[in-house]
């Protein structure tokens, strides 16, 4: 009787005890911030603790009794990707042999590693960029000493990891740039802020090289630093190119102001020397008309054209010196911009023409509202070169004819005269604006050769350019353009 008492008892108090027990687990698996979940030898769900319910977002009771659905093996920890809230995570699963209400059982014990997989996944695509960069990549430890160089770095430097692992990146100074470089990039270092410069480091061979450099700190999620990394391009073409293109200006300024000091001395001489002509010329041309006053009934027929010749010589002679005067002055003439009527300048032009020679059959065609912004008299003096010429060398034409008009091409206002005269070989279209080159001889048309260039000068004063087109008898056409708000090139 006793014995069959106290077994009893004992069995009882085991049995309390295990309730004990098993009241004090579910409390720990309740209260555990881990997701904790009990099934039994087939799969089958007995027990789920709210942080489990939290992680598959559902409710308690919506889980009991359901099979777990993922491989379960007791010892063994697995990664599970899910689907929560429409969105996919992952859940890591650590499987432990136990017993539950007296059954064998498993306990999985569950942690969301939803953003430790992410933050890896990143980490994996960094460290995937770092070693395809094109740019040069150097990590280091929070004390500067080299962990890590990318295969960019190697190519470009010459060094491995190797060669420098351990060492500080001060190693691969050099003395091409100054002291007081490294003295702020060192400083920065300290304050643990960014850096950001240019360098001239050497290759493995001694070589140097050139690169724009950043280097930045890496924190941990406390602030602490824990790396720096450094990131170079090379630039070493790009810094000989910029050097090249320094010099290059450096000459051409030297260049244009050789030119211009020439050309302010060439238009000097031509001033002066156009001045100095006219004395011999006035007296020239004055002895002329005393010599046919007073002798000209006692010379014959040869002797007073000779002397007509002479005289006629010396008005050419002057009126050459005018044009190469004007023609040396047009590059200082102050330019007073405005709005201008062509359309009227060229009228007017077309009027004078008429009236100076009223026996010529030439017809203008003047398209009506074509302005400008220039200086007034510069560009009536284009107009009255270019119109003047279109009337000259139609001159052996019945049927004359010349326009005036614009078009348009790539988008910009080109303005033209066109005429149908004895044009010229398009080859030789090059020399029209050059100073006293003529394409036709003094005997066909007059002319000095001067008012093409000067057509060319105020266009370019006024940031356009020129250019003509024509064939032998078939007519010449003359472009120009003008920078829209009338400024120099």
């Amino acid at each position: 009787m006793n014995r069959r008492y106290r077994e009893s008892k004992e069995l009882e108090d085991l049995s309390q005890a295990l309730q004990a027990s098993e009241t004090r687990f579910r409390n720990v698996v309740t209260a555990s911030a881990d997701g904790m979940i009990i099934v039994d030898e087939h799969g089958i769900i007995m027990l789920v603790n709210p942080a489990a319910s939290a992680l598959f977002n559902r409710a308690t009771e919506e889980l009991l009794g359901e099979s777990f659905g993922f491989p379960i093996v007791a010892g063994e920890t697995t990664e599970l990707d899910i689907v929560r809230s429409g969105r996919p995570a992952c859940v890591e699963v650590q499987v432990t042999e136990t017993a539950w209400e007296g059954r064998p059982a498993r306990l999985l014990v569950l942690r969301d590693i939803t953003e430790r997989r992410h933050a890896e996944q990143e980490l994996r695509k960094m460290y995937r960029a770092v070693l395809e960069s094109p740019s040069m990549v150097i990590i280091t430890d929070p004390h500067g000493a080299i962990e890590f160089v990318n295969p960019r770095f190697c190519e470009v430097t010459g060094y491995s990891l190797t060669d420098i692992a351990g060492k500080k990146p001060l190693c691969l100074r050099s003395d091409v740039v100054g002291a007081e470089v490294f003295e702020g990039m060192m400083a920065a270092i300290r304050a643990r802020s960014v850096w950001r410069g240019e360098l001239a480091c050497p290759r493995k061979n001694g070589e140097i090289y050139w690169q724009s450099l950043a280097i930045s700190p890496v924190r941990d999620t406390e602030g602490n630093v824990v790396n720096f990394i450094a990131v170079g391009n090379e630039t070493t073409e790009q810094k000989r190119a910029a050097e090249q293109i320094l010099r290059l200006n450096t000459e051409l300024e030297a260049r244009a102001a050789e030119l211009e000091a020439a050309n302010r001395e060439l238009e000097a001489f031509n001033y002066t020397v156009a001045h100095d002509l006219r004395g011999p010329l006035n007296v020239i041309s004055s002895y002329c008309q005393v010599i046919r006053d007073l002798c000209g009934t006692k010379l014959d027929d040869t002797c007073n054209e000779y002397l007509a010749e002479a005289y006629n010589g010396t008005l050419r002679m002057s009126q050459l010196i005018d044009a190469l005067i004007r023609f040396s002055l047009m590059s200082h003439v102050e330019l007073h911009r405005e709005v201008i009527d062509l359309s009227a300048l060229a009228q007017e032009i077309a009027v004078e023409q008429q009236i100076m020679h009223p026996e010529r059959h030439c017809s203008f065609r003047i398209a009506g509202g074509v302005t400008a912004f220039g200086d007034r008299n510069l560009l009536r003096t284009v107009l009255a070169n270019l119109l003047g010429n279109a009337w000259k060398y139609t001159g052996e034409r019945d049927n004359g004819v010349i326009e005036f008009g614009t078009a348009e091409r790539d988008g910009t206002t080109v303005y033209f005269v066109r005429d149908n005269g004895s044009g010229f070989v398009e080859e030789e279209a090059g020399k029209l604006f050059v100073p006293f080159q003529r394409l036709h001889g003094p005997e066909q048309f007059k002319g000095f050769g001067v008012g093409l260039a000067t057509v060319e000068r105020i266009v370019l004063r006024h940031g356009g350019k020129v250019w003509a087109e024509g064939k032998p008898g078939k007519g010449a056409t003359f472009w120009f353009t003008l920078a829209h708000d009338g400024a120099s090139p």
